[in-house]
């Protein structure tokens, strides 16, 4: 197994706690991983017991400011969302050539669809941080545990990267439409 897949911890919370931290009296803040999960594009349209599902398999970590989270050569092994802190991605040495992500943010979609697809990119701790994953273990034991969740997941994260990738095409079109300018 990947050293680092086993640097991260497991969630461990009850469904009482689950819904007593959704519940009206609970603090909608940065530390309630319900409510971040809610908040995140990936999981709209999840029902409370949906994305109680999807926290049984959810690992956290958390990093210190210029902690390295993947070298460009590494393979990835999940999908990662932002809890609190940034999260500095960088293709080669340039700061004009990176991008800061921040709490409800995510990255790894791809490298957790595609196997062993290298992350690509430098990924750093800008500052410190704390970072939730779904890891390709957590997601083979969600299919074979909690397949109708782990399809939901499946699809939000394909079609997250479909609508990226047209995007993208949408660009590069441009960029041809304006050179024949």
């Amino acid at each position: 197994m990947n050293d680092k897949v086993k640097q991260w911890d497991k969630i461990k919370i009850s469904f009482l706690e689950y819904f007593w931290s959704n519940s009206f009296f609970s603090a909608k803040n940065e530390e309630n991983l319900p409510y971040l999960l809610k908040k995140c594009d990936v999981f709209h349209g999840f029902s409370e017991l949906e994305l109680f599902e999807v926290i049984q398999y959810v690992n956290i970590r958390n990093f210190s400011a210029g902690e390295e989270i993947f070298d460009s050569e590494d393979y990835g092994i999940g999908f990662y969302l932002i809890l609190s802190g940034s999260v500095q991605l960088r293709r080669g040495g340039r700061e004009e050539d990176s991008l800061v992500l921040y709490p409800k943010m995510y990255f790894g979609e791809k490298n957790l669809l595609l196997e062993k697809s290298k992350v690509g990119i430098n990924i750093n701790a800008k500052e410190k941080c704390t970072l939730a994953s779904i890891l390709i273990p957590d997601l083979d034991n969600m299919i074979d545990k909690k397949p109708r969740v782990a399809v939901k997941f499946i699809k939000a994260l394909s079609k997250i990267s479909l609508q990226r990738l047209n995007a993208i095409e949408n660009r590069i079109n441009q960029g041809e439409e304006n050179r024949f300018e």
